[in-house]
């Protein structure tokens, strides 16, 4: 009993610990202000997702094309900063190709390193792959 009450108490430390290192959001908030986008070039329009990494959010990019994107918004944590830069590299690597959803960009906001994606509609791949029944390596 005792002990249980314990780990509950550590899952609730490390959930708070957690949320304290995402990135805290508004709708309709703004991301990546600069001299050229005082206000910001991006405002958010929806979370689409959120996990142990961080947060993707839908955002209109006012300062482009005028297209929806996808941010990934990674904790401001050096862990998770680090394996941002190296995800950075890798999609840069890359580069275009179809099978890969494209990095527009990248930028630091507010602590954060932000990952600027294409936004593709449609669910999750994990959601994908289960109403597919799977996929095969062949």
């Amino acid at each position: 009993q005792q002990m249980q009450q314990q780990m509950q108490q550590q899952m609730q430390q490390q959930m708070k610990q957690m949320e304290e290192t995402h990135y805290k959001y508004e709708i309709g908030g703004k991301m990546e202000k600069s001299a050229l986008h005082p206000e910001g070039r991006y405002t958010i329009i929806r979370c689409l997702g959120s996990g142990t990494y961080g947060r993707v959010l839908e955002c209109s990019d006012e300062g482009g094309s005028g297209t929806n994107v996808a941010i990934k918004a990674v904790r401001a944590e050096p862990l998770y900063r680090e394996a941002a830069r190296r995800e950075i590299k890798a999609l840069q690597k890359v580069g275009t190709h179809e099978n890969v959803v494209s990095m527009l960009r990248s930028f630091d906001f507010e602590g954060h390193i932000c990952v600027v994606q294409q936004l593709i509609r449609g669910g999750t791949l994990l959601e994908r792959l289960s109403t597919a029944g799977g996929f095969r390596l062949d």
